[in-house]
């Protein structure tokens, strides 16, 4: 079994290829109170973009030797089969809980594992499976399945999803409800400074003073929309950042460079309220690819 940061990235991946048969909205009812962060995909509307599309042409793209190699284990069709992916981040946690559904060949799955060593951990309704190096997994239902490295934290979900513990609330909640209907990711964040180790670099010193966050991405017609809304520890964090920004934006005016990464910047809309900062940007799929997977047209 890959570690679940690596599994992470892969299910991303085959979410924003993947087509689905339904819409699959965030089941809050799986997120903790204690939740830090949550990142949700809705595979459907993604199907429908063309970004998706793009991304398709490609004959190649990053991890699709892993996707190839969890497709043979689960005999799964990741292009079919997965509807949604839900990470879920605790502050205590390394990794996150996985939560992800769809047609997932329940039966196939379990079989493959009681022919592997492995335990079963019966957790009130639930059946916890583990196997390898801290790897746990449970079904939920026939589609709906949650994985971890962090028994604690996969437990807590469990509990959560059945009602014995309090589900999300505050200020995390009230940035979920924030979601456009059009966006297919979303990510939301909160505290984010407790999970920051205290280092140098320049993104960790912005991080360190940011209190909570939210990003979506959406697309019409074939621009890809980014929102992005920092909420920092005051005031003066927030005009210096914008500051520092509006600053870069001008000196990149002045220049001939026509990389990627500076083209996005450029076309940033960048605005202060409070201590708050909203970055909003518009891309072609092709130019926010490059970027983000260096990819080449």
């Amino acid at each position: 079994m890959k570690k679940i940061s690596v599994l992470v990235l892969t299910l991303f991946l085959i979410a924003i290829v993947s087509p689905a048969f339904s819409t699959e909205a965030l089941k809050k009812n799986l997120i903790p109170e204690e939740a830090k962060w949550v990142v949700h995909i809705d595979v459907e509307k993604f199907a429908q973009t063309h970004l998706k599309k793009v991304l398709l042409e490609k004959s190649h793209f990053p991890l699709e030797r892993e996707i190839f190699g969890i497709e043979k284990t689960a005999n799964i069709n990741f292009f079919e089969d997965i509807v949604a992916v839900t990470f879920i981040g605790m502050i205590n946690g390394d990794e996150p809980v996985i939560a992800f559904s769809g047609n997932l060949n329940k039966d196939h799955l379990l079989g493959l594992l009681k022919k592997e060593e492995h335990e079963e951990i019966q957790h009130g309704q639930f059946l916890i499976y583990n196997w390898g190096n801290n790897e746990y997994g449970a079904f939920i239902s026939d589609r709906l399945l949650v994985i971890s490295e962090n028994r604690h934290d996969l437990e807590k979900v469990l509990d959560t999803f059945a009602g014995k513990a309090k589900s999300i609330s505050g200020t995390l909640d009230s940035k979920l409800k924030s979601v456009s209907p059009h966006a297919f990711i979303f990510a939301a964040a909160d505290n984010i400074s407790e999970m920051v180790k205290d280092e140098d670099d320049f993104p960790s010193q912005i991080l360190q003073k940011t209190e909570s966050l939210f990003f979506a991405a959406s697309e019409q017609g074939n621009t890809l929309k980014l929102v992005l809304n920092l909420q920092t520890d005051s005031p003066t964090t927030a005009k210096n950042l914008v500051d520092m920004a509006q600053g870069l934006k001008a000196f990149l005016a002045m220049s001939d460079k026509v990389d990627p990464e500076w083209d996005l910047l450029k076309n940033m809309n960048i605005s202060i309220k409070g201590n708050a900062v909203l970055v909003e940007s518009e891309s072609s799929p092709e130019g926010l690819l490059k970027v983000l997977l260096g990819m080449k047209f």
